[in-house]
């Protein structure tokens, strides 16, 4: 949303070019990533007039939606994203850069586990997708340890498949 321009209408990326091309995502089958690095609060308007203007687009939320603000959780934008998995099956979150989504920044995350479960019942494991921020993540971890945090939170080896490989051939083809 930061590289999208305000537009006169001032919608960003929920402008009518921007609803076009949101569009045009449907019918090329792409995927649309929203890196919502600011937080979930100041993008809701936007975020839901395009989830709500074409339903056939297929759209991806990086980084758990970034519920973690300057050191503090924001429980409403982690609570809006619950919401909005209930509510639009055209929408998948990404669970990576835990380091950016938790206060204390133990490994393996703990504090992200029961956020995991909830992202889990309110979206499916469908529709949910690992990732490690790489290459950032080596500043804090090492690659692999990411997926031994996910281990550690105790999901289940179909949920795990899903994480690992199933949503993201979903959504971008099979490898």
């Amino acid at each position: 949303p930061y590289l999208f321009p305000d537009g006169e209408d001032g919608k960003g990326m929920s402008s009518d070019r921007g609803k076009e091309l949101f569009k045009q995502c449907a019918e090329l089958s792409m995927p649309v990533g929203f890196m919502l690095f600011k937080g979930i609060p100041r993008h809701v308007a936007e975020v839901e007039e395009l989830l709500e203007c074409e339903s056939n687009t297929a759209v991806l939320i990086d980084h758990f939606g970034f519920f973690v603000q300057n050191g503090e959780v924001d429980e409403d934008a982690f609570n809006k994203l619950l919401e909005w998995g209930s509510k639009y099956p055209q929408l998948h979150v990404k669970i990576s850069a835990f380091f950016r989504n938790v206060v204390t920044k133990e490994f393996p995350y703990m504090e992200l586990k029961d956020r995991f479960f909830a992202l889990k019942d309110a979206f499916g494991a469908d529709r949910l997708l690992f990732g490690s921020d790489f290459p950032y993540v080596v500043d804090e971890c090492k690659y692999a340890e990411t997926i031994q945090a996910v281990n550690a939170w105790g999901v289940q080896d179909g949920d795990m498949e899903w994480l690992m490989r199933g949503t993201a051939e979903k959504l971008f083809g099979e490898w």
